[in-house]
């Protein structure tokens, strides 16, 4: 039998004879771009310009959408099949090549190299190679085993946004890999992973014990149950692009802020209660508090406490920056603190709104997420600079005061959230780590997956460092003894986590 796809929106099986044995409708708006048969020869995948990636019968045709169809954030222009059937291969106008599992429609991997639009894409006889063209003149070949082991050790990209789950066992993280994913804080084992049809990198978050919920760049917020993957109805109706999304902790509402200073917020029911403007720029930082309250921190260079009707409480003033990016209220009502565009940390009595700030000068760059303790003794700010500050709140203005500093691996911190319990605090990085801390003692005691360069080293120190994964030492053990291209890599593949090498990159 032959394959064939057409700019008709349909795809065909003939005979070799040369007549038609079935025709394939479904796909809605252009052409189908790619199809490709499975090694079983009962299963054809086809996808195009309507980015939805679909797996049909092809003896009856039949492509059913709760099992065999799923969306990708783009155009695909080029697809194959890999490793038996057990990965969908595609590549299109977003200029990066994604793994997808066909059984559960989840995003794998992406290889990221490419600078303009992928145009096909092939797999090695044995399954090993795979190689990509693009519009950007390059063909680029990946080791497609090392691409899958690399998904399996977490995000691949930054970690924007990061939620303990109300028990303290669980954290969501929601990176620019285009993933959502739920980690056992214990153990550092990925639960569950969802890969969004739309950007929804913004912000992740937890209403309840069982759904997580993120705000999307297509104006809405989603939401899955976190034990099984599927997905709920989204809360719609903003027209606006969602920053991040919260839920008061008796889940009573549900709360989003967006581009140019407006707020939606709706009961639990997905039912709008209002829209309002309440900043004006954007809104990146976003908390319910445990009065009821909603603290935000916009780009306008305001932190602002508003009723859940979106009524003004209070308002605090930042001075000589470029833009607030997050903001945290102590649970005593104290103070209030702030991070934004500029290096410096803003802390106002929260008790006299509109007093004047105090300005805490120990970063030297972007200062991207703040946090408080549930006890309010210690905050937590990330930073471009690489490091997390955390600051002892009865005496962080003294002069002489200088911060605890939290090193993980290279390049910024995105993200921090404290555990329920403040004993812990989990941090995400700009290149795909998360990790947890131990606050008292200040030392990292679980990464969650990552991709992620750390401390520097050659292949005589790995081999005298303990790891927790033998195997993933013996791979690079193994990568070492090549005779060409792995000294160098070698210098930048592990971090050490209390004295155990913990996780490999790029190899």
């Amino acid at each position: 039998r032959l394959a064939s796809a057409s700019d008709d929106r349909t795809a065909r099986v003939w005979d070799l004879q040369g007549r038609e044995l079935l025709s394939l409708a479904g796909h809605v708006t252009g052409g189908v771009k790619v199809i490709a048969w499975f090694p079983d020869g009962e299963r054809l995948f086809t996808s195009g310009w309507d980015r939805t990636l679909r797996v049909w019968n092809a003896r009856t045709g039949k492509s059913t959408a709760s099992t065999s169809e799923w969306m990708d954030s783009s155009a695909v222009h080029a697809g194959t099949i890999a490793f038996g059937g057990r990965l969908v291969v595609t590549g299109g106008a977003n200029k990066v090549v994604k793994l997808w599992d066909p059984a559960t429609q989840a995003l794998v991997a992406f290889l990221d190299g490419h600078t303009d639009q992928v145009s096909a894409v092939a797999v090695s006889a044995d399954g090993r190679w795979l190689v990509s063209t693009a519009h950007d003149g390059t063909a680029r070949i990946w080791d497609l085993g090392a691409a899958l082991r690399l998904s399996q050790l977490g995000h691949q990209r930054g970690v924007r946004r990061l939620a303990w789950s109300a028990d303290g066992t669980g954290v969501v993280t929601s990176a620019l890999d285009g993933t959502i994913r739920l980690w056992d804080a214990a153990t550092g084992q990925e639960r569950q992973r969802v890969s969004p049809t739309v950007e929804c990198n913004d912000g992740a978050s937890t209403i309840g014990a069982n759904v997580i919920a993120a705000g999307c760049a297509d104006g809405n917020v989603h939401r899955w149950d976190a034990r099984d993957r599927s997905e709920l109805p989204p809360l719609t109706g903003t027209g606006r692009r969602v920053r991040h999304a919260v839920s008061s902790l008796d889940g009573s509402w549900i709360a989003a802020g967006h581009t140019d200073g407006w707020m939606h917020v709706w009961d639990a029911a997905g039912t709008t209660r209002i829209t309002k403007k309440i900043h004006d720029h954007n809104i990146y930082g976003l908390r319910a508090l445990r009065d009821g309250t909603l603290l935000t921190a916009s780009l306008d260079n305001t932190v602002r406490r508003s009723t859940s009707a979106l009524e003004p409480i209070a308002e605090w003033r930042a001075p000589g920056i470029d833009g607030l990016l997050d903001a945290a209220f102590d649970p005593k009502g104290r103070f209030v603190v702030a991070g934004g565009d500029g290096f410096e940390v803003f802390r106002w009595d929260a008790t006299q709104p509109g007093s004047e700030a105090a300005v805490l000068r120990h970063h030297q760059g972007t200062v991207w997420s703040v946090d408080v303790a549930p006890d309010g003794a210690t905050a937590a700010t990330a930073s471009s600079d690489g490091t997390i500050l955390l600051w002892d709140t009865a005496q962080w203005e003294a002069p002489a005061y200088k911060p605890r500093v939290l090193r993980g691996p290279r390049g910024g911190v995105l993200a921090v959230a404290f555990s329920p319990d403040g004993s812990r605090l989990v941090s995400g990085h700009q290149r795909g780590a998360a990790i947890v801390w131990d606050v008292a003692r200040g030392v990292p005691l679980r990464r969650l997956g990552a991709s992620e360069a750390g401390e520097d080293g050659t292949c005589t120190d790995l081999e005298s460092v303990p790891w927790n994964d033998p195997l993933e030492k013996l791979t690079i053990l193994q990568s070492c003894l090549e005779p060409a291209g792995f000294e160098r890599l070698s210098a930048r593949t592990h971090l050490v986590l209390e004295n155990q090498v913990d996780l490999v990159e790029a190899w």
